[in-house]
C-alpha cells in the first residue's frame, strides 16, 4: 500500500536511508518537514505488518513535471517491482537526476539526458492516453477523471488545492481576484472551536472538479447540484470527513459570503440584497474579529494557505 508519509513515520524512513548507505535521510526529513515547498511530497510503501518498506520523494513543477528526489526500497524488499510502484505512483512526465541506479529508470522508460549538476538527468515523458467518451477533465496532476463520476483514487488534496487557488469566488465579478481556497480556509478558521475544522475547509472542494457556481444560481440547475452532492460524498469518503455539513460550517460560509461581498464589490454592495435569504444575519462583533485582518491572496499563497490548513486539520 502507498500512502502520504505522516510524522510518526520519521525512525522507519531515516532507517530505510542507512540501510542503504545513505547517511542523508535525517536532513530530507528535517527540510521537508520544516522548509517544505508548495507541491513538494512524500509517499511510502508499507508492506502487509504494516513495516515501511519503500519511500519516494518528489515535487511538482509549474510546467507539470515531476522531480523525483529520492527513492528508497530496503533490501530485503528488492526486485519485488516495489520501486517501479512507487515512481509509478508519482507519474509523468517526470525527471530524475542519478550518479547510480541508470538501467532500473531505463527499464522503466526514462531516457538519458545531458548532466546537470555532475549527475544525470533522466526523463521519462507522460504516455500517450486513450480519452474517455463523455465528460472528462485533466487535473493539475495529471489525472484524467470523469468530474460527474468521480471515484477515490480521481481525488488528491494538491489538485483541490491548486484548482481552488485559481477559481474566483463570485464568478469573479469582484475588483480583485478572491479565490475560493482563500475563501475555504477563513472558514475553517471561523470552525476553529468545533469539531468541523476540516469539513468547513473541504465545504468547496467539490468547486474544484465543478467550477464554482453563484450561490443564487444553484437552486435553478438542479442538474449542478446533483453532482456537487455527489462528489461531496466521494471527497468527504475519501478524506474520512463526515457529512452531511453541519449548520456552524454553513454559519461561517455565510458570514465570509458577507464579508468577501463587501470587501470584493466596495460601495456597489448593499447588505439588503440578502436580506430575504436566512441564514444571513449580520456578522457579529465576535466573528469579525476571528476574521481579523484581510486581503485577498495571491494564488500561489491561497494554494500554499489551503495545504497547511489542510495537514493541521488531518494531523494525528
Amino acid at each position: 500500500m502507498i500512502t502520504p508519509v505522516e510524522p510518526i513515520d520519521e525512525k522507519a524512513i531515516v532507517q530505510l536511508f542507512k540501510l542503504n548507505g545513505d547517511v542523508s535521510g535525517k536532513k530530507v526529513w528535517y527540510r521537508f518537514q520544516h522548509y517544505r515547498r508548495r507541491t513538494e511530497q512524500m509517499a511510502k510503501m508499507t508492506s502487509d505488518s504494516g513495516a515501511v518498506v519503500g519511500f519516494i520523494h518528489w515535487a511538482i513543477q509549474m510546467d507539470g513535471t515531476r522531480s523525483i528526489y529520492d527513492l528508497v526500497v530496503h533490501p530485503e524488499y528488492r526486485r519485488q517491482g516495489f520501486g517501479s510502484l512507487l515512481v509509478a505512483h508519482v507519474g509523468a512526465p517526470a525527471t530524475v537526476k542519478i550518479s547510480s541506479g541508470y538501467r532500473f529508470f531505463e527499464k522503466l522508460g526514462f531516457k538519458q539526458g545531458p548532466i546537470n549538476g555532475g549527475k544525470l538527468v533522466y526523463t521519462l515523458d507522460r504516455a500517450p492516453t486513450e480519452i474517455p467518451k463523455g465528460p472528462w477533465q485533466l487535473t493539475y496532476t495529471g489525472k484524467i477523471i470523469n468530474p460527474l463520476d468521480l471515484k477515490p483514487e480521481d481525488i488528491c488534496i494538491e489538485d483541490i488545492a491548486h484548482h481552488l487557488s485559481l477559481v474566483n469566488r463570485f464568478a469573479g465579478a469582484t475588483a480583485k481576484p478572491i479565490s475560493v481556497a482563500q475563501h475555504s480556509v477563513y472558514v475553517s478558521r471561523l470552525c476553529d472551536d468545533t469539531p468541523h475544522r476540516l469539513q468547513a475547509l473541504l465545504h468547496d472542494a467539490t468547486e474544484a472538479y465543478l467550477g464554482d457556481m453563484v450561490k443564487w444560481l444553484k437552486p435553478s440547475m438542479p442538474a449542478y447540484t446533483k453532482a456537487e452532492e455527489r462528489a461531496e460524498q466521494v471527497i468527504f469518503e475519501k478524506f474520512g470527513c463526515p457529512g452531511p455539513i453541519h449548520e456552524n460550517v454553513w454559519r461561517a460560509d455565510r458570514v465570509m459570503v458577507m464579508f468577501e461581498a463587501s470587501k470584493g464589490f466596495g460601495k456597489m454592495w448593499s447588505s439588503s440584497f440578502l436580506q430575504n435569504y436566512p441564514g444571513f444575519e449580520s456578522i457579529t462583533e465576535e466573528e469579525q474579529k476571528r476574521i481579523g485582518a484581510w486581503a485577498a491572496w495571491p494564488w500561489r499563497a491561497s494554494e500554499e494557505a489551503f495545504l497547511v490548513r489542510f495537514r493541521a486539520c488531518t494531523a494525528k
